[in-house]
């Protein structure tokens, strides 16, 4: 992992700011299929779709915004397993 600290001064933090994403992910699980939805901090939604409920596409699916998915939440009916 490589680490890179960053000095700048306080008019250019906004811009800065502005140039990292931070997406909020939800996950509706059923037992064939998860829907799966990418909105970043300001509301703008990023990807919208449905994997299979296998664990490799639901991983594959996420791993193109990864390492700046901030949070995960899901949705489990009572016939989840």
């Amino acid at each position: 992992m490589i680490t890179v600290q960053l000095l700048v001064n306080s008019d250019h933090t906004s811009k800065l700011a502005d140039l990292i994403m931070t997406y909020h992910t939800a996950l509706d699980v059923s037992l064939r299929s998860v829907s799966i939805c990418l909105v970043e901090d300001k509301g703008m939604i990023h990807f919208e779709g449905k994997v299979a409920s296998g664990v490799d596409e639901i991983v594959s699916c996420l791993k193109q915004f990864s390492p700046d998915i901030h949070s995960v939440g899901f949705e489990a009916g009572a016939l989840t397993r």
